[in-house]
């Protein structure tokens, strides 16, 4: 594994202790992973619908720009997997970074940004996500940025960095500068998505870092600050098990987590959209319902898994060499989700 200095010359980071699930884990405290994922989809997983400038797998949609239109000149970072120490507010702090092996420089690429759990860490969401094998082959870099003692600020959640008001929303901008200092990243192609306390803070950069980030894809957390403004309407897939819970479906009064259908109706109010929902995929236990007519075509889309638990459904130990399991895969939904939904 590589090493990328921005704007500091210490060592790197040590590596996560791998609090709250190992290497496979995607939980707070520890929570594991369903390997089932939710129940048979004869549609797969959509990983071989082709690229991230196309393709319609699961999640639909042939939405996305061709690479190359921003200026790719001098910008031919290294490839594979590197970690990143980006400075903010006189601290550096570690970002696990993975490039495609093909990205020669010569064209823009999107940058989707991964988002762990409360006491997890960079390693654990890119194991529970596989974003970096998906990111081989469909054309995309991910990124996976580490909050201050396994904690991000998302608003009512969670930890030292919520109790502390961290500008986590800052560090991910300053993520954002650094990585496209190096990288050839179409600007029109960034994206976020984050599991549970990673999930509040992938809210929190819809309402707060818009005119940055394009779409948006959530499992298990809610969007959770006092006053959301998007500068724009910003797509929104959200993914919740009926029966989390850490991060309940019908909310927390106690911890001031709001509920899924309030996180769902504040977007789909923000976003302008119609009351009307239209069933984008029925998988065993999972639903998804959608909101398609919203401002710009901001779609704000809700999959619902019954009796689901707090999982990154379909992820981890579920893979193989092969690829992703059968069934409804949380990773394969959100990326074409993403891929449908760059910045208009």
């Amino acid at each position: 594994m590589g090493l990328l200095l921005v704007g500091c010359s210490s060592d790197p980071a040590a590596p996560a202790d791998g609090s709250g699930g190992g290497a496979a884990g995607s939980g707070e405290g520890g929570a594991g992973e369903d390997a089932a994922g939710g129940a048979s989809d004869p549609e797969g997983d959509g990983a071989a619908a082709g690229g991230f400038t196309g393709g319609a797998g699961q999640g639909g949609g042939d939405g996305g720009l061709p690479g190359g239109l921003v200026s790719c000149a001098g910008k031919d970072g290294p490839t594979g997997e590197l970690e990143l120490m980006v400075s903010v507010g006189g601290e550096e702090l570690r970002v696990l970074l993975h490039v495609p092996e093909s990205h020669d420089g010569s064209a823009a690429l999107p940058l989707v940004l991964g988002l762990h759990g409360f006491t997890a860490s960079p390693e654990d969401i890119r194991d529970s996500s596989h974003l970096d094998r998906v990111g081989d082959e469909r054309g995309f870099i991910s990124a996976f940025p580490e909050g201050k003692s396994g904690s991000w600020n998302g608003g009512v959640c969670c930890g030292v960095s919520e109790w502390n008001e961290e500008q986590d929303v800052a560090f991910i901008a300053a993520t954002l500068d650094a990585i496209s200092a190096q990288y050839c990243v179409d600007d029109r192609r960034v994206h976020a998505t984050g599991f549970s306390n990673g999930g509040f803070l992938t809210h929190r950069l819809a309402c707060e870092l818009s005119d940055r980030v394009a779409s948006i894809g959530v499992v298990a957390g809610q969007e959770g600050v006092e006053t959301c403004t998007p500068s724009r309407p910003v797509p929104v897939l959200h993914i919740h098990g009926t029966a989390d819970p850490v991060v309940p479906f019908g909310g927390n009064p106690v911890l001031s987590y709001p509920s899924t259908e309030a996180t769902i109706a504040g977007w789909v109010e923000r976003n302008g959209c119609s009351d009307a929902t239209t069933t984008t995929l029925t998988a065993g236990d999972t639903t998804c319902e959608a909101h398609t007519s919203c401002t710009q075509g901001a779609v704000v889309e809700l999959c619902r898994v019954e009796g689901g638990m707090h999982d990154w459904f379909g992820g981890g130990s579920a893979w193989t060499e092969d690829g992703p399991p059968e069934g409804f895969v949380a990773t394969m939904r959100i990326v074409d989700f993403l891929e449908a939904h760059p910045m208009p």
